[in-house]
């Protein structure tokens, strides 16, 4: 006991006085803010309630193709009837069969006749049988008998003292087509003896009836076949008895001579009845058992077996109709609601699963992109790629399920490239793999199909750090789906039933599938990358080259109007390229960004000393004050300038914040003189601060460490090595301890690499020239140096 106290005692105090120690997982509980734990919160819902319900909707209705091949056996859930198709049809085709078609009266045959009875009668113009022309006695080749006593008959009973046929001749004529129409007379058809022995059949449409007059009812057993002449002789016999006798055999064999039925079949009106009683006949059920094989591997998939297994998924789910559902006994109402009952539990699981993925995903999120979360519309936009990519896989697969090893795996490589385009390789991995899962899922997809997805999007997200040229992402999507390919051979031989008949052919197809994938969704990202850099605000390379070009409109402007400034930005854009370089960083966005990242000047070139070109300095006649406003203006004017030449936000971050906070020294001494000559107060340091924001990415914070150091290093009277880097590293010191990197994730150790590289950029612009000898006299040495000491370039 050295102060008199027992160590126990000692002890507790240092507890109470140091506290206790909390965990590390205390420590990020109490990190988390409100805001973006609420933001979370509805993140996780929204993506658990969406894709839960699109795999329920996926796994209770599996998709299946005739011809598919499948290689594991479907099983019978639950005890069902299906409707045999075949023994229904056939009792539908027999009761079409029994159903008599319905006749319409032969308007040719009846508008024909008549015009054998005109020309029948205009015969009657000749007195004498040997002066009638020999064609108007031949019907289809064949002569009608006509006899001088015919003739004779026609000229004296039918014929007026004008020559034209009397009344009489005309109502014998409508009497008589009547009652040869009131007559049937049918083709000898397949169905002509069974529909004889019908009692009655429907006939419509009277060539002498009314418009619209309804069909009638005929007694089929009086009909007769048109090939029975002597039985359609002996009925016209029966019918002709008005007609004189000389007459009546010629009308009998012209009638017979044409060879045509008084009643045809009306194919439209018959079809319709025989549907709607074929409807009618009730279906023949068959009873499938639980737990029996319904389709046995191996073989494709038939019409029938897709059909049954259709009706086997809506007999497990309880739909049925509310005629079938009264019909059901009591037993099999409690065995449906306890189906009911466990596919909801079933279905509760599944929205488990999917919260565990889906706050999996954004724990993640938030430990590792934060600013996804404190960005909502970031947030928004990732559910909506994650949902959307899933539904793709589900709905494209459930529309083509032969074709699932490119509707299942090209939304997942999509999301991939999308992913490492907006963020980085690793959040890509990460949310690649989540979708598959996801899929997997959705799909019931076996593990193996997992290790073919994760093989494309792992090359997906290794070969893709930036989109350097504009074949780089086919060139991925294309390695990707070879990959694939690959993957999918290899697995299908290990995990696939290869003595199944057409398998080998089958792991060859999708292996296809899987290539076509790759290609076509690197082609499609291609395609859409502008798209996708204006809603995610993002820029490529390819659009940071075209920034770059010396012809754009603002650079134009810029070596024009601000040649000085243009001047200083290519040798800070040489310097902060190395330094990106030497820290991994992106050097062409650093190097776009300082061509871009003095714009503002160019509204007042003249009130910065590099455009000066040795003239008045026009802050001489300005007070500290407004000097100010200038200088710090041109951070603003160089925000207005980029939004209205559109530049891309990554550039405009450059603008605003290539100086963060820093003091402007110069007219903050001045200022501090003038009050001090005045017996007033000192100016705050904060009146002389530029507004903001400080640099928020490590390639800003380089070029706000650029952007003083080219500046400074031209004050420099001999600009050696030495001092070059005793300048660097003060600097650099100085905007550290200002706090200028607090807000970009710049370590030490980049900032000495940072340092390192900007120093060896320096020496190379400042570097020292051999003196070249000259034939005039020198006075001294020290005149020869002079020169040479001012021109640092040249």
């Amino acid at each position: 006991m050295a102060n008199g106290k027992p160590s126990t005692a000692r002890r507790r105090e240092v507890r109470r006085n140091i506290g206790k120690q909390k965990s590390a997982f205390s420590k990020w509980v109490e990190s988390i803010d409100r805001k973006d734990f609420l933001w979370v919160c509805f993140f996780v819902l929204l993506m658990t309630l969406i894709g839960g319900f699109i795999t329920v909707k996926s796994t209770e209705h599996p998709t299946y193709e005739a011809g598919q091949l499948l290689t594991r056996p479907i099983v019978t859930r639950v005890t069902f009837q299906a409707e045999d198709k075949e023994r229904t049809e056939e009792d539908r085709k027999r009761a079409r069969n029994l159903t008599p078609n319905i006749y319409k009266y032969n308007a040719n045959f009846y508008n024909l006749l008549r015009s054998q009875f005109n020309t029948l009668i205009s015969l009657a113009k000749y007195k004498s049988i040997d002066e009638v022309p020999v064609s108007d006695l031949e019907i289809n080749g064949q002569r009608i008998p006509f006899t001088q006593e015919t003739l004779d008959a026609l000229r004296n009973d039918y014929i007026n003292e004008d020559g034209k046929p009397n009344e009489e001749w005309t109502n014998n004529v409508n009497t008589y087509l009547q009652r040869l129409f009131n007559q049937v007379i049918i083709l000898n058809s397949a169905r002509f003896d069974a529909e004889r022995n019908m009692a009655m059949i429907t006939v419509a449409g009277h060539p002498m009836a009314e418009p619209n007059a309804p069909p009638v009812e005929k007694d089929s057993r009086n009909w007769h076949n048109i090939n029975a002449t002597e039985d359609i002789r002996d009925q016209l016999n029966s019918i002709i008895s008005y007609f004189p006798p000389a007459l009546q055999s010629t009308v009998i064999e012209m009638t017979i001579a044409d060879k045509l039925p008084t009643h045809d079949i009306e194919y439209q009106a018959s079809t319709i009845r025989k549907n709607k009683v074929a409807s009618e006949v009730p279906v023949k059920p068959d009873t499938y058992h639980a737990n029996t094989v319904l389709v046995a591997p191996g073989k494709p998939l038939t019409d029938k077996q897709k059909s049954l297994i259709e009706q086997e998924q809506k007999a497990f789910l309880g739909t049925y109709t509310k005629d079938a559902l009264t019909n059901m006994s009591a037993e099999q109402l409690e065995d449906l609601q306890h189906r009911k009952t466990t596919l909801t539990f079933a279905r509760l699981g599944i929205f488990g699963m999917f919260f565990l993925i889906t706050v999996c995903i954004w724990v993640y999120i938030y430990t590792y992109n934060k600013r996804i979360v404190t960005n909502p519309v970031r947030g928004i936009a990732l559910c909506a790629i994650l949902i959307l990519c899933q539904a793709i896989a589900v709905f494209a697969t459930h529309i083509w399920p032969n074709s699932l090893y490119f509707t299942a795996t090209f939304p997942a490589i999509l999301a991939t490239i999308v992913l490492c385009i907006v963020y980085d390789q690793r959040f890509a991995l990460a949310m690649g793999s989540a979708l598959v899962a996801v899929i997997m899922i959705s799909l019931n997809l076996s593990i193996s199909f997992g290790l073919i997805v994760f093989a494309g999007i792992g090359i997906c997200a290794a070969m893709l750090p930036r989109v350097s040229t504009r074949s780089t992402i086919v060139k991925v999507g294309a390695i990707s789906g070879f990959t694939m390919g690959i993957a999918t051979i290899i697995v299908g031989l290990a995990t696939q039933p290869l003595y199944l008949e057409g398998e080998f052919t089958a792991i060859i197809f999708a292996s296809c599938y899987a290539l076509a994938s790759g290609i076509f969704i690197g082609m499609c990202v291609q395609g859409s990358l502008p798209f996708i850099e204006t809603v995610f605000h993002v820029t490529t390379a390819m659009t940071l080259r075209e920034l770059n070009d010396a012809s754009k409109p603002l650079l134009q402007r810029l070596a024009q109007e601000a040649p000085g400034t243009y001047q200083h930005s290519l040798r800070i854009a040489d310097m902060a390229e190395s330094a990106a370089e030497a820290i991994k960083g992106d050097p062409l966005l650093c190097r776009v960004g300082a061509m871009y990242h003095d714009i503002g000047k160019i509204n007042k070139p003249m009130y910065f000393i590099e455009n000066q070109g040795g003239g008045p300095n026009r802050h001489a006649k300005l007070s500290p004050a407004m000097s100010l406003l200038i200088i710090v203006g041109h951070v603003k004017d160089g925000i207005e300038m980029a939004r209205e030449y559109g530049l891309p936000r990554p550039l405009r971050h450059f603008i605003e914040s290539h100086h963060g906070t820093t003091l402007v020294e110069y007219f903050y001494h001045a200022a501090k003189k003038q009050k001090e000559a005045e017996e007033e107060a000192a100016p705050s340091e904060f009146e002389f601060r530029y507004p903001g924001p400080k640099p928020q990415t490590k390639e800003a914070a380089i070029l706000l460490l650029c952007d003083g150091l080219e500046a400074a290093a031209r004050t420099l009277p001999e600009p050696t090595p030495v001092r070059l880097e005793q300048l660097v590293s003060t600097i650099a010191n100085k905007r550290l301890m200002d706090g200028q990197f607090a807000e970009c994730n710049l370590t030490l150790s980049e900032l000495n690499k940072i340092e390192q590289a900007i120093v060896k950029t320096l020496c190379a612009i400042y570097h020292a020239r051999i003196k070249y000898p000259t034939d005039k006299p020198q006075a001294s040495d020290s005149t020869d140096d002079a020169p040479q000491a001012k021109s640092g370039t040249a």
